[in-house]
């Protein structure tokens, strides 16, 4: 202690009263000016007043500190305020869950450049057995039993080679049994056809051709290719086909506009269709250029002629093939791949798409 420090003590329980106008801090020292005739302030404090006084210093220290330095929370302070924790983690996954709505909003060739995104690829579920359209696909007990067949049998009826004449000396003895005494629901399967299409795409396909129709080219011997309609009729169980053809018709302004129209409407039944031949096999589509894919022409063959038709693609050809095929079983009596396997190619029969003359039972004749 200072020699200039007056003090009064008390032996009362072993404390004393000590003067503490020396121990002030500079800044209350200013506020403070003790006098003589000022009274003299004492504070009750026990023999180890020094150290609490050091206390109170550091405190004072770090309180400044705190004042010039940025605040930053603490674990004590985040314990102490658990609401203030809650909401900021709220607000956190809210701005998450903000971001990824907005990576979902982006256009999907932005995300594939920028954020290397790809499509997402379910694996391949076994549709052997879902219904197309109405139709049952064979089931795999059947399947596994034409599995089973010599190869050679499989290549034999998969390609219609120049063998075919030799098949004609020896005719190949159906292996299936009529409808009427056969319970196998109609397949897809062609002779012609390696592979089938997805029953999805032949799901489609079917229904297209019972609703609005499929736009096709026909051809002829005698006429230039056309465009035409093939649609299912269920009520007559006939094949229906128009030709379709731009026409000029002006409007009440005096501008001319053109308007796809269509012609007369022909049917064929579907009983006396024979058979299904693919690709360029008759008379008519070998008559074709080159430019013309033959795996995109397949024909419809009837008693008193055919009705040659070209798709868009192998793919929507194939699916015809299958859904022409599946309706066949359904109507025929006999089977009709026996009838495909024991023809000669090319097939000896006429293409009456485009011939002129009367119209008799059967016959494709296109009348614009």
């Amino acid at each position: 202690m200072d020699s200039g420090s007056r003090i009064q003590t008390n032996q009362e329980g072993g404390y004393g009263l000590y003067q503490v106008q020396w121990d002030l801090d500079p800044p209350q020292q200013a506020l403070y000016q003790p006098t003589d005739e000022s009274p003299t302030l004492y504070f009750l404090s026990s023999p180890d007043y020094p150290m609490q006084q050091q206390r109170q210093q550091q405190q004072h220290r770090h309180q400044h500190l705190r004042q010039s330095t940025p605040r930053m929370t603490t674990e004590y302070e985040v314990a102490s305020n658990p609401g203030d924790a809650v909401f900021s983690y709220t607000m956190f996954l809210a701005g998450c869950l903000a971001t990824f709505l907005l990576y979902l909003l982006l256009p999907k060739g932005f995300r594939k450049q920028y954020f290397q995104a790809k499509r997402k690829r379910y694996a391949r579920s076994d549709d052997r057995d879902m219904p197309a359209a109405g139709y049952w696909l064979p089931v795999k007990r059947q399947q596994q039993q034409q599995q089973q067949q010599p190869t050679s049998a499989e290549s034999s009826r998969g390609s219609r080679s120049p063998a075919r004449s030799h098949q004609l000396a020896h005719p190949v003895t159906p292996e299936r049994t009529p409808r009427k005494n056969n319970d196998v629901p109609p397949s897809p399967e062609h002779p012609a056809l390696h592979t089938l299409p997805p029953n999805k795409i032949i799901a489609e396909t079917m229904a297209r051709l019972q609703n609005r129709g499929i736009r096709l080219v026909a051809h002829g011997v005698h006429c230039n290719p056309k465009r035409v309609w093939i649609k299912l009729d269920d009520e007559s169980t006939s094949v229906t086909w128009q030709t379709e053809f731009p026409r000029r018709v002006p409007n009440q302004s005096g501008k001319v506009s053109i308007v796809l129209m269509r012609g007369s409407l022909h049917r064929i039944a579907l009983c006396n269709v024979l058979y299904i031949d693919v690709g360029k096999k008759t008379n008519a589509l070998q008559k074709l250029p080159e430019s013309v894919p033959a795996p995109c022409c397949f024909s419809l063959l009837t008693q008193n002629g055919s009705l040659d038709l070209q798709a868009n693609s192998k793919l929507e050809r194939d699916a015809l093939v299958s859904c022409f095929s599946m309706i066949l079983d359904d109507v025929h009596t006999e089977d009709w791949r026996a009838i495909y396997e024991a023809t000669p190619e090319p097939s000896l029969v006429n293409s009456g798409a485009g011939d002129e003359g009367p119209t008799g039972k059967g016959t494709m004749v296109m009348n614009l």
